[in-house]
């Protein structure tokens, strides 16, 4: 194996192709300005706003529900006479998969709850 020379960073060319910029004029038309807006739409506007922490806590906990899924089914006990895969559990891990499958559920409900309501324009208490 030859070593690399040192010569620094590296950089890549780059070409500018149809579409990578935006216009000015649409740029001007697409740039939201909060001092525009009417307070229901700001008010729309800080409520999807607020959905970010709904949607990232139902991301991780449902990153979690899979792991604790898939590791359990990666783990088959035997195969019975029929060719059936059979799988036991403890006590604990069926509460930690049932737990985690019904809190992705309920997260998910929660958030289609709170969107419903920012896209109605309601605001939530």
């Amino acid at each position: 194996m030859t070593p690399r020379k040192a010569n620094g960073p590296t950089s890549a060319p780059t070409l500018n192709r149809a579409g990578s910029t935006i216009p000015t004029k649409e740029k001007e038309m697409n740039d939201v300005n909060r001092s525009t807006l009417s307070s229901f739409d700001k008010g729309r506007l800080d409520s999807f706003m607020d959905l970010e922490t709904y949607v990232i806590d139902l991301m991780h906990m449902s990153a979690l529900t899979s792991d604790i899924v898939l590791e359990f089914f990666s783990r088959p006990d035997r195969t019975d006479e029929s060719g059936q895969l059979v799988f036991r559990t403890t006590d604990g891990c069926r509460e930690r998969m049932a737990f985690a499958v019904a809190n992705v559920s309920n997260r998910a409900d929660e958030l289609t709850r709170k969107y419903m309501t920012a896209f109605s324009g309601q605001v939530q208490s």
